[in-house]
């Protein structure tokens, strides 16, 4: 008695797209937190640049650092939605250097983000040393330097972060070395003088005494 062997159906396994549950959750919640942080730091700046209140609260440097955090909102969104469609389709070849440049703008608002706090710190620390002459001190042309500075300064840090300097005669080990010296200074430097506004600003409290009123040790002027 011959046995037919029935041929076994072949079960067809779907093609996996590549992308986890997890990994396109990341990417929205990313563009969630682009979307936020555009939105924040425009509304700063929109209630800076419109209301009088406001900036005779905050200095110009506090929206110096909300147009640099706008700024890295920007550029990583759009370095996100170039990385989705050099993903989703391989066909657009000019996406590596809209993606490049996308990654250049980033890391370029990043550091003027950090040095903005620094900014920050000693734009306080001038309105605690000397709070008479601080509008004398801090002028808009000031603060126009300062940010110029800024963001000359980031696009520096930034070509030698990315390694766009190729004629350092540096080797590797030192290149690293001397970016992290450099993230410490700035660490370092921010960290000093938020110190020192705080440890002045004891001082000088300590000095108010209620039933005499507040001296001004620079002009001699009794409040």
């Amino acid at each position: 008695m011959e046995t037919t062997i029935l041929p076994s159906a072949t079960t067809t396994e779907p093609e996996s797209s590549g992308f986890s549950v997890l990994h396109i959750t990341l990417v929205h919640i990313l563009y969630f937190l682009c979307f936020l942080v555009i939105l924040s730091n425009l509304l700063i700046i929109i209630a800076w640049l419109k209301v009088t209140d406001i900036r005779d609260i905050f200095p110009p440097s506090v929206a110096a650092l909300a147009c640099a955090d706008f700024s890295v909102g920007v550029f990583t969104l759009f370095f996100i939605i170039c990385e989705s469609i050099s993903i989703y389709g391989s066909e657009y070849h000019a996406i590596e250097q809209v993606k490049n440049v996308a990654r250049f703008c980033t890391s370029v608002s990043t550091f003027a983000s950090v040095l903005s706090l620094i900014q920050i710190a000693v734009d306080r620390c001038v309105s605690v040393l000397h709070p008479l002459r601080y509008e004398q001190i801090m002028t808009t042309r000031v603060y126009i330097i300062i940010n110029i500075m800024m963001w000359l300064a980031s696009c520096c840090l930034t070509l030698l972060n990315r390694g766009y300097v190729k004629y350092l005669v540096l080797s590797r080990k030192l290149f690293c070395l001397a970016l992290i010296i450099v993230y410490l200074c700035l660490a370092v430097l921010m960290i000093t003088f938020h110190l020192y506004v705080g440890v002045i600003a004891c001082m000088q409290a300590r000095k108010i005494n209620p039933s005499e009123g507040f001296v001004c040790v620079e002009y001699n002027i009794t409040i």
